[in-house]
């Protein structure tokens, strides 16, 4: 019967199992041996930078109306469990920018009405998110004349103008519900 055994030297930069099993703890080189029976072999391993498993993007889904804008951000995951913001690091692109493009920053901006996929891609690994566009939504409503005097017993025509998110105005005095309160 035999036995065997391994060990290796410069423990701060890996670590070495009775079995055989190599656990990188910090990058340098290591040299680790196995014995058995009176015969030792030896191999010098190199413990390099953690190696970068995948990239995720969020948010993954996303809806948002013509104009607007939505930041994404790229998440790498590594071999040592660590976690990295690659947002900034990044190259972004999108499947079709008449619908929505996205700037180096990983900003959305919503230009037409449809579905494409966004793509962050870091050292060859690239992770997607799938965008949806829809209308333009209606942000604000502007009546005119903001301010006016009026004699008592006269008429004056309002106007209320809809301002949409794409930047756009649209009249909306007839479909709009009109109230009055006294101050």
């Amino acid at each position: 019967s035999s036995s065997g055994s391994a060990s290796s030297s410069g423990s701060a930069t890996a670590n070495v199992s009775a079995h055989g099993v190599l656990t990188a703890v910090s990058m340098g080189v290591v040299q680790v041996s196995a014995a058995d029976q009176e015969v030792t072999g030896s191999a010098s391993i190199t413990i390099t930078q953690s190696a970068l498993l995948g990239i995720t993007v969020g948010p993954n889904q996303s809806s948002l109306p013509v104009g607007e804008t939505r930041q994404l951000t790229a998440t790498a995951s590594f071999s040592d469990g660590s976690i990295q913001n690659l947002t900034q690091s990044a190259t972004w692109t999108s499947s079709a920018s008449a619908i929505a493009s996205v700037n180096s920053q990983g900003v959305v901006t919503a230009a037409g009405v449809g579905s494409t996929q966004l793509s962050a891609t870091y050292q060859g690994i690239t992770a997607t998110a799938a965008v949806t566009v829809t209308q333009p939504t209606l942000l604000t409503i502007t009546i005119s004349p903001s301010q006016s005097s009026l004699p008592l017993g006269e008429t004056e025509q309002l106007t209320a103008t809809g301002n949409y998110s794409d930047g756009s105005t649209q009249n909306l005095t007839q479909s709009a519900t009109w109230s009055s309160s006294s101050l």
